[in-house]
């Protein structure tokens, strides 16, 4: 399962995170956001959770559950 995305324009509700736990910046209307596939669906933009994912970490920043890797969906 990988991660969803969609702008934070598609998002405007109350049960949906208003910034971005990673760089701590408020979502914007244009801005990519990617939803992770945990139980959270805790939500990032795109640019911080893929630098996050590529040198970090492939667990959620939030919750640190273990994300699938390309070695896992064979």
């Amino acid at each position: 399962k990988s991660a969803a995305t969609h702008t934070a324009a598609d998002a405007a509700s109350p049960d949906h995170q208003t910034c971005c736990s990673i760089c701590l910046e408020d979502f914007e209307d244009a801005e990519d956001i990617s939803v992770m596939p945990c139980s959270g669906g805790h939500e990032f933009h795109t640019n911080c959770v893929a630098k996050w994912l590529g040198q970090y970490s492939n667990m959620c920043p939030l919750c640190r559950h273990a994300l699938p890797t390309a070695v896992d969906d064979r």
